[in-house]
């Protein structure tokens, strides 16, 4: 058993102490949203670039400090991809811990990075039972369901946003109520599915125009006309 010097993350930095200062090994590991290794991830250590990572989502730091010293640790993602939020900052704390394994001692301490889509493809299933209603998602409208009462539309959106998804009952030709309706959509970090089903009622029903029973023809002058019976057309003769 020995002991190697490491480096841990911390929530908050603390003043250096009176101790010289030392090697600590951070090894960072970038992935994606799916949790695969993510090249082209820069990191900046105080605001100061320490490197980017390879092909399999890793890059290996040397850091001189005193033990109990902090760092400020930032990383920005590839183009088209952004940090969840909250992940894009953090701090480093250096300290000296001891390390069983061999091969994990010579890495130090992983720091796992993650960098999301900045965007993703939402499909909108949108089910209302009634056609012609408006309907939108973050503000943005998508269309107006058809004949089925439906909707069916593919977005793009930003990825890990929470938007809203409103019903907007004016656009109909019938009195519906509510006017207006909203449902929450929450988007993930990769292309998913929004499924709303919500209903409407109707206040005044739609009218429906009497059917016209077809009125029997009329003889010519001087001509007695046939009798006709329910359902049935009997043709003149002339």
């Amino acid at each position: 058993m020995g002991v190697a010097v490491a480096a841990s993350l911390a929530a908050c930095g603390g003043s250096a102490p009176s101790l010289p200062p030392e090697l600590f090994v951070v090894t960072y590991q970038a992935v994606d949203a799916r949790g695969q290794p993510l090249a082209g991830v820069q990191i900046a250590e105080d605001g100061e670039l320490a490197g980017t990572t390879d092909d399999d989502g890793l890059h290996q730091s040397f850091i001189e400090g005193a033990v109990g010293t902090s760092r400020r640790l930032e990383h920005a993602c590839p183009e088209g991809y952004a940090p969840p939020e909250g992940e894009g900052a953090r701090t480093l704390q250096l300290r000296a811990e001891e390390v069983l394994d061999p091969h994990e001692a010579r890495l130090g301490i992983r720091v796992h990075l993650r960098c999301i889509p900045a965007r993703v493809r939402v499909a909108v299933i949108a089910e209302t039972g009634e056609p012609g209603i408006g309907v939108s998602l973050g503000g943005r409208t998508l269309g107006q369901t058809g004949p089925d009462g439906s909707l069916i539309q593919i977005t793009e959106v930003t990825a890990g946003a929470t938007l809203a998804l409103a019903f907007d009952a004016t656009t109909s030709e019938a009195d519906l109520q509510p006017a207006r309706m909203e449902r929450v959509c929450p988007v993930g970090t990769s292309d998913g599915t929004c499924f709303q089903r919500v209903r409407f009622e109707e206040v005044a029903p739609r009218r429906r125009r009497a059917r016209r029973t077809p009125r029997a023809p009329r003889a010519p002058v001087g001509m007695r006309a046939p009798r006709m019976s329910p359902g049935i057309y009997i043709p003149e003769a002339f």
